[in-house]
């Protein structure tokens, strides 16, 4: 009897303790079900797992590194552009070969340099046109027009120094001495200048237009000026310096027929630009 009556003293006292507990705040303890629920009064325990803390989520790229990565990109790619261009473009070999071949390094070099910055001052008020025409009306007209036109000229011009070079590649072959440039520093830079407004190079500028603006298109096309300038020196100075020194080897009259036949490639090439120019 006695221990019954200490039973439910012991039961009289904690029950109220029991019924009165609550999870505390904050806690992801979660209790589903209970009497006559889904589960047939059974009580299910869930958890629920914290939040990550910051420190531990992948990093994104912030907007101040994703701004100085841009103008890099701008920078090396208007480098290898404008490199690429200048040494492949047709017109442009054409152009410098008669000026060049049997010469040694450092002048051919230089009127490599001289071609390629004219070319590349044309290049970028060409890009410059382009980004503008984006936003203006009616340019791309006027634009369209003036580049057939320039593309006359430029075919022209090939004929001519074609015809120099082979007057003078004639000459030194009848005096046996190496041809030398008629052209002077002024004539170089122009004809640079004017070779870069043919519009045959105007599909290398498009990442320009992509840039995403006027600052990041200048980015651009003052390296890809830069490039043509550079690559050209480069390549002319070699050319030329490895033909004088084949000259030197095999005679000096085959040097002299490689400057007659790359003169009259240019005349070939300028009279086909001009054709391209009026068919347009």
């Amino acid at each position: 009897m006695k221990l019954l009556t200490r039973t439910f003293l012991a039961v009289a006292l904690f029950l109220p303790t029991l019924t009165s507990f609550s999870p505390p705040s904050g806690s992801h303890l979660k209790l589903k079900g209970g009497v006559g629920g889904k589960y047939g009064g059974e009580t299910r325990r869930s958890f629920k797992s914290p939040p990550l803390s910051p420190s531990l989520l992948p990093k994104q790229p912030s907007s101040t590194s994703l701004h100085a990565a841009l103008p890099l990109k701008l920078i090396f790619g208007g480098l290898l552009s404008g490199g690429f261009h200048a040494i492949t473009g047709p017109d442009h070999l054409a152009a410098l070969l008669p000026r060049t071949l049997n010469r040694p390094f450092l002048p051919s070099s230089r009127v490599g340099l001289l071609w390629g910055l004219g070319h590349g001052v044309s290049v970028l008020m060409l890009g410059l046109c382009m980004w503008f025409m984006k936003t203006a009306s009616g340019l791309d007209t006027y634009f369209l027009r003036l580049g057939k036109g320039l593309e006359v000229l430029v075919g022209l011009s090939l004929v001519l120094i074609g015809y120099l070079g082979y007057t003078e590649s004639t000459q030194s072959l009848s005096s046996s001495s190496t041809p030398t440039s008629s052209l002077s520093t002024r004539a170089i830079l122009l004809n640079g200048l004017l070779h870069g407004f043919s519009l045959d190079g105007a599909p290398s500028l498009a990442p320009s237009l992509a840039a995403g603006g006027l600052v990041n298109s200048l980015y651009f096309l003052v390296f890809y000026a830069v490039g043509t300038a550079v690559s050209m020196g480069v390549a002319m100075g070699v050319v030329g310096e490895g033909t004088r020194r084949l000259g030197e080897k095999k005679g000096g009259k085959v040097g002299v027929r490689i400057s007659k036949g790359s003169s009259l490639i240019a005349v070939v090439v300028g009279v086909v630009w001009v054709w391209l120019g009026l068919r347009a």
